[in-house]
């Protein structure tokens, strides 16, 4: 996809899920506030999509405090996964019976890698997928490529979201355990946002 349907597909899939939590209204208001966007027509030319994750934070910190912010981030990366998933050619084809009848180990191992280079595409932040052990990977988030420094970590509640909602879809009858690292341990300047899975019924 060109820059300008990336774009398109970031901003619809997060303004979908923002309606869906908080009602149109509240959601054109917050979404004109930083983008001068109010969710009808071709979305702005975005320059520094990474920024928007974070300016969303903050916008809805002021609104609604910093921990409700976390929240609503983390459910809206929950929700706008169904979008994308449904409306991403690389996305949709993880989701093919080849793919699901392969081991759970080597499905996390492939898919993950492929949804890091779709959510790189999309964000516009270095993202790459990385496997801790047999039942715990990461997708490690790099800092802002435009080198600026982000006002809050809150857009990183966005990627646990969406890593649940990723983790549920690969497998429903498994447990997931995530959590975000403060610290990047292959020391890129950003964070590791991680999850390891376990039998429901062992």
């Amino acid at each position: 996809m060109s820059e300008k349907e990336n774009t398109m597909l970031f901003l619809q899939s997060i303004y979908g899920a923002t309606a869906e939590i908080l009602g149109k209204s509240d959601s054109t208001l917050i979404f004109s506030t930083i983008s001068n966007w109010d969710g009808t027509g071709d979305p702005p030319d975005i320059e520094n999509r990474p920024q928007f994750l974070s300016d969303l934070g903050n916008e809805f910190a002021i609104r609604f405090q910093r921990n409700t912010s976390k929240g609503l981030l983390l459910r809206i990366g929950d929700s706008s996964f169904t979008f994308l998933r449904r409306n991403s050619k690389e996305l949709i084809e993880l989701g093919s019976i080849e793919n699901r009848l392969n081991p759970i180990s080597k499905r996390f191992n492939h898919s993950l890698g492929i949804l890091a280079e779709n959510l790189s595409k999309l964000t516009g932040l270095g993202i790459r997928a990385i496997k801790k052990s047999k039942n715990s990977f990461c997708l490690e988030i790099a800092g802002n490529n435009n080198n600026e420094l982000f006002s809050t970590d809150l857009h990183y509640f966005y990627f646990y979201g969406l890593l649940r909602a990723f983790c549920e879809w690969m497998d429903s009858r498994k447990e997931y355990f995530i959590n975000i690292n403060e610290e990047n341990e292959a020391g890129y300047g950003g964070k590791l946002v991680c999850f390891r899975y376990e039998d429901t019924n062992p």
